[in-house]
């Protein structure tokens, strides 16, 4: 381990490389660990620049990964914890609250399709109520579950149809109301995203 050092605003500033191609730049605390303002780059590319405490990124910071993908944002004892955005080098972008190192809460992910989903997430998914919209023109405003359609919700088509009710793994599944384009609104029960049984149907008036 090479350690070289300066001064900058009052505070010492190192440089410590590591044997295992891994460094760090930044200030220390009393018993030299990683403590203030610092970066810290992996030997395999990654790189994180913003606060640390006890060795750990602690308050705001940016982690970029080797392959582009960066996260900037809160961090607490070395996860991502807080306000923050996710952009993946895949294209898409998720911003929100974030616990234990994944979107947790509140949040907005944006596929970087025309593919949009804002509101509740767990761990990353899509979980307890949102809205999604997708590319090809649908809006579903309802419940999630594990990142699927999943109990109550409504789903409008472009062509001017849509669909209001119980949902199972992104099909209508149980009970709900169709409406096609011509104003014919179907109540009955449903499985698979198929009618299996009519209990009532009505025209719309004109």
């Amino acid at each position: 381990m090479l350690v070289m050092g300066g001064v900058c605003s009052g505070q010492e500033i190192t440089t410590t490389n590591y044997y295992n191609g891994d460094s760090y730049t930044g200030t220390r605390d009393v018993n030299q660990r990683r403590s203030g303002w610092g970066t810290f780059i992996w030997a395999n590319g990654d790189r994180y620049d913003g606060e640390w405490n006890r060795d750990m990124p602690h308050g705001q910071g940016t982690l970029v990964w080797a392959d582009g993908s960066r996260y900037e944002g809160h961090w607490e004892k070395g996860q991502r914890k807080g306000k923050g955005t996710y952009i993946s080098s895949k294209g898409y972008s998720i911003t929100g609250d974030w616990k234990k190192g994944s979107c947790t809460g509140k949040g907005y992910l944006s596929f970087g399709t025309g593919d949009t989903y804002e509101g509740d997430f767990v761990n990353g998914l899509f979980h307890g109520k949102g809205v999604r919209f997708f590319p090809d023109g649908r809006v579903y405003t309802g419940q999630f579950r594990d990142g699927h359609i999943a109990g109550k919700g409504s789903m409008q088509y472009p062509d001017g149809s849509s669909y209001e009710g119980e949902w199972d793994y992104d099909h209508y599944e149980g009970r709900g109301s169709f409406t096609d384009t011509n104003g014919m609104t179907t109540e009955g029960l449903y499985t698979n995203g198929k009618l299996y049984k009519t209990i009532s149907r009505k025209q719309a008036k004109k």
